[in-house]
């Protein structure tokens, strides 16, 4: 099978920074509403189920496309697709900041999670295969630092601005300039550009028979990890989105301003986590499995903290929530690791489409149903929520490991 790849590792670099920067902007102006949801919510243009609604129609469209995105990224070139999403991104930002009517808004964010929908897997595949062999896995590490990172930037600038809608004018212009430096980079390196035969041979059974791709992606435990990215997904983007909402609401005297500077340290820990899991695989965890485990394993009694939400200090509830954001942004990049092992059957791009389909789920799902509990029932009632879901990490996580060992044993 040949696969397109850079000659050079300087072109590879070039390639990757401007990659970086787009996927950084892309990154920030997905967490727009939900960085300024405190502001949205306190000047009353929208209420927090509307605001909630508007990111997760975002998640929902991106979601259903992904899967379209990493097929396409496995036949086409996935450039293209990563400078559509950036232009496309930019432009639905414009019209936010020219209106707020709520059903504009709705639309408006369907669409632009619908233009973003080959983005992550050409991050993916120009990652794992474009690059040469010995930049593949740092350039993913750090591509997962991108979406904290950029979740960091929409609360600074949620918090600097003097004007929310501000927030998206910013956001606009840096998709439309991380659009042209994107296009401009890689048509720079485009000469450098080969096309190299890898080795696509097909998994064999025990018996030495070869089996189909379905029996070979169960077999493996994949079914697990689509468990394990959707769940974790949905609980760091909870943390990262309500927490500022939770202390503002819980503790007299804490001012919005106040509660989104101490959700920066909630949102530090989801980038210092795509840093931690580099360290634990290269020194600790070779394997996947194990590496799941032990990660939800210790998230576990700090997600608990939060029931406690208002009869302990609000420093308690930022660094337990802290925490279980490191420790679940960790998992992420284990994912991405066992999505890189399809890669030799041609499908790393679709098998990387559909485990981001199942985390813009998790998100969607936790901009709703998290809102939606925690106005029926009141914060404590989301602690209890999460603590349910961290135990069936660790349900899935243990399931998975033994399935897997299995499977690396096999290759």
């Amino acid at each position: 099978m040949k696969q397109r790849q850079f000659a050079t590792a300087s072109s590879g670099r070039l390639v990757f920074l401007c990659l970086l920067l787009g996927y950084v902007v892309v990154s920030m102006s997905k967490a727009t509403f939900s960085s300024a949801m405190v502001f949205i919510v306190n000047e009353g243009t929208l209420t927090k189920l509307e605001t909630g609604n508007i990111t997760s129609v975002f998640y929902v469209s991106y979601a259903l496309l992904q899967v379209v995105g990493g097929l396409a990224v496995d036949r086409y070139r996935p450039e293209r697709f990563m400078a559509v999403g950036l232009l496309g991104a930019g432009l639905c930002n414009l019209v936010v900041y020219f209106t707020q009517n709520y059903a504009v808004l709705l639309v408006t964010w369907i669409l632009n999670g619908a233009l973003q929908f080959g983005i992550w897997p050409a991050v993916f595949k120009i990652c794992s295969t474009m690059l040469l062999p010995a930049q593949r896995e740092t350039s993913l590490a750090i591509a997962g630092c991108c979406l904290p990172l950029g979740t960091l930037g929409a609360s600074l600038l949620a918090a600097l601005v003097s004007d929310w809608r501000d927030t998206f004018l910013v956001a606009a212009l840096l998709l439309i300039a991380s659009a042209l430096v994107f296009s401009v980079g890689f048509a720079s390196c485009r000469r450098d550009v080969m096309e190299v035969e890898v080795s696509a041979a097909a998994p064999r059974s025990r018996e030495g028979k070869t089996v189909g791709v379905r029996t070979w992606l169960l077999s493996s435990g994949l079914i697990l990890v689509l468990v394990i990215a959707f769940v974790r997904s949905a609980l760091e983007s909870g943390f990262r989105s309500l927490t500022p909402t939770m202390i503002n609401e819980s503790y007299a005297g804490v001012s919005p301003s106040l509660a989104t500077v101490l959700n920066l340290i909630v949102l530090a820990a989801s980038a210092g986590g795509t840093f931690l899991s580099h360290v634990l695989h290269a020194r600790l965890f070779r394997n996947e499995g194990a590496a799941f485990l032990a990660l939800f394993l210790t998230a576990l009694p700090l997600v608990a903290v939060p029931l406690f939400v208002g009869r302990v200090s609000y420093w308690a509830i930022v660094l337990s929530l802290a925490g279980s954001v490191l420790l679940c942004s960790a998992a992420s990049f284990f994912t991405t690791l066992v999505a890189m092992r399809f890669n030799r059957l041609g499908k790393g791009g679709a098998v990387a489409g559909i485990m981001n389909a199942l985390a813009a789920l998790g998100i969607s799902f936790s901009n709703t149903v998290f809102t939606a509990t925690v106005e029926a029932t009141g914060w404590r009632g989301a602690a209890v929520f999460w603590v349910v879901l961290v135990a069936l990490l660790v349900l899935a996580a243990a399931a998975f490991l033994p399935l897997w060992r299995r499977f690396k044993r096999g290759e």
